[in-house]
């Protein structure tokens, strides 16, 4: 199984990957994965594929279309999803890293993958690169340029940052065939490394949610209840089941939580303590004098 690399800097990388694997397997059922819409590397790498009479498949827009990778005896390729479904299903997989995501899961890992890209500079360096290609004057030069239709001689990040690594294809081979003289022990490791991180982390994880389930179901329920007991309330009120003078008793309660947020108010600022104040008794005095009122 080969997965099709994101960026066109790697396409001869890949093109020469692809010929190597085939001489190395020359009796398999070879099949190169797309797992994203065809773009122009993609495109391309079906016409080696197809002169080398691989089999074409299509792994994205729905998770059952990577099923068939539990079919697959070996992975070797570009993308970070099709190497981790194939580890999930104990599958040897060998992954090219393209990016950081692939990077760090190869160290993290220690083992089945190769980094595709090669630094061109140390870390420090490349930052002071970077942001000069970002800078206002050399992005002024580049927008004149491209107003006048000429190319912009300006790299892009990735293009600064790093290029194709010329050993990828050679240490994949190696790996390769050494792991499969020793029947893929290296993936031993790999199986361990999963499976600690499941019982370690995940379990946790997965514990964790299921209380949070349980006292939201919980609080749902209690939701539910206090609902269902306001509900019964307005009912009672409509069927006239509570007399005019209780429903009088109403504006006591609100004037407790007015005495509450006035407190509140006062605290964080006594600049309008005053004001509240008079709101306050307003608000006392309007239910003082419902309170009084008899019905009719």
């Amino acid at each position: 199984m080969f997965t099709t690399p994101h960026k066109s800097r790697y396409f001869d990388q890949a093109e020469k990957l692809l010929c190597r694997l085939t001489r190395v397997f020359p009796e398999a059922r070879r099949v190169i994965s797309l797992q994203s819409a065809p773009g122009d590397v993609e495109r391309e790498l079906i016409e080696v594929g197809e002169r080398q009479d691989r089999e074409i498949r299509y792994a994205s827009h729905d998770t059952d279309n990577i099923e068939y990778y539990r079919e697959s005896d070996l992975h070797v390729g570009y993308r970070k999803h099709g190497h981790l479904a194939h580890l999930r299903w104990r599958r040897p997989s060998v992954v090219l890293a393209e990016d950081s995501r692939a990077q760090g899961l190869n160290e993290t890992l220690g083992t089945a993958g190769v980094p595709a890209f090669a630094r061109l500079f140390e870390p420090q360096r490349e930052q002071r690169l970077v942001a000069l290609t970002q800078s206002r004057p050399v992005r002024a030069v580049s927008l004149t340029l491209g107003s006048f239709g000429l190319p912009d001689p300006v790299p892009s990040k990735g293009e600064l940052v790093a290029q194709s690594n010329p050993d990828a294809v050679d240490e994949v081979i190696r790996f390769v065939k050494q792991q499969q003289a020793n029947d893929w022990e290296s993936y031993t490791q790999v199986r361990k490394v999963i499976d600690r991180t499941t019982s370690t982390v995940w379990n946790r994880i997965f514990e964790k949610q299921s209380r949070t389930s349980c006292r939201t179901g919980e609080a749902r329920d209690a939701g539910a209840t206090t609902h269902n007991l306001h509900s019964t309330e307005i009912q009672k009120r409509e069927r006239g089941l509570y007399s005019p003078r209780q429903s009088n008793l109403m504006p006591v309660g609100m004037a407790r939580s007015a005495v509450s947020i006035w407190q509140r108010e006062f605290t964080f600022n006594t600049k309008f303590g005053l004001l509240t104040i008079f709101h306050l008794a307003v608000f006392a005095n309007g239910c003082l004098i419902n309170l009084s009122c008899e019905p009719g």
